[in-house]
């Protein structure tokens, strides 16, 4: 299923549709990120291509080319520094398992940065975009009740409750160990936490009815695990769960949903789309998982993986 995704992302780079490229172009570079993408978004001679899109979009920019062109430029420098880094490994390394290294600083991680291709990103620097974003939690602020969910990726999901508060959250458990992992999940929440505050910048400038609620679950904060390998994210928690846990709770009580309230789901995921795609997000993984429920049954978008 992947392969056939990537295949049709790289077809899309082609196509005389210029938003079909901006989303090829923005697809990939986000699926190369990952190493695991990478083989594959190389097969065929896609270095060699890349260049040659570069070069005709190079002739032609307008706003939408421009954006397509810092895309491909970005998406062409992850590429060579995945497979330099990939040629100085050696076998005997990946293969290898170590203890964290307790005299590591697991706060600085690398992140992309589109102008100078690489800059630290540090917890300190996550304040900087969100100044109530929470650093100062540590894993003893907080009492495990029970996990709530398990991802593809390993990724575990507690509802965990703060001692201090005795408010509950949910904790979003990430692997933190490499530095690719680390540069994921900073990347993840430095990206979710500026798109919301640009989200609220908007809604002091205009008034819109799409900008009055936000449908995403926003970060709260983090903190590591004592062995530092995992980084777990501090979220709200909704007592209504997500959609996978509600669909499949109404078919055991043998009971339907209200029409009402399922027009009314649906128009809120149209406007969570609607959100997303109006500030030129994609959304690549709207499953009933990522789908979650206030109280008041109000959608939610989780997007860290």
């Amino acid at each position: 299923m992947k392969s056939e995704i990537i295949a049709e992302l790289k077809k899309g780079l082609v196509s005389l549709d210029k938003s079909d490229i901006k989303c090829s172009s923005r697809g990939l570079l986000s699926l190369s990120y990952c190493q695991k993408n990478i083989d594959e978004i190389l097969s065929g001679d896609f270095i060699t291509e890349l260049e040659e899109i570069i070069k005709v979009n190079q002739q032609q920019l307008t706003e939408i080319d421009q954006t397509i062109h810092e895309y491909l430029i970005n998406l062409r420098q992850n590429l060579n520094s995945k497979l330099s880094s990939m040629s100085q490994s050696s076998d005997s390394q990946c293969q290898q398992t170590i203890s964290p290294n307790p005299s590591i600083s697991y706060d600085v991680v690398y992140v992309p940065n589109p102008s100078s291709g690489y800059i630290y990103r540090t917890k300190q620097s996550l304040t900087q975009i969100n100044p109530e974003f929470n650093i100062s939690w540590e894993q003893s602020n907080f009492v495990k009740q029970k996990r709530i969910g398990k991802g593809a990726s390993g990724s575990e999901t507690w509802l965990a409750k703060e001692i201090k508060s005795k408010h509950l959250y949910v904790l979003k458990e990430i692997d933190y160990y490499t530095n690719e992992e680390k540069q994921i999940a900073m990347q993840e929440i430095s990206f979710l936490l500026q798109y919301i505050q640009n989200l609220k910048l908007k809604q002091t400038q205009i008034s819109s009815p799409t900008l009055q609620f936000f449908h995403i679950v926003e970060p709260l904060g983090l903190f590591h695990n004592q062995q530092g390998d995992k980084v777990s994210v501090v979220m709200d928690y909704f007592s209504n769960g997500d959609m996978r846990q509600y669909i499949d709770n109404m078919k055991k009580s043998d009971q339907q949903i209200n029409p009402d309230l399922a027009w009314r789901i649906t128009g809120q995921i149209t406007s969570m789309i609607n959100q997303f795609h109006a500030n030129g997000i994609i959304i690549g993984d709207l499953l009933p998982e990522n789908v979650l429920l206030t109280e008041d049954f109000q959608v939610k978008l989780c997007l860290i993986k």
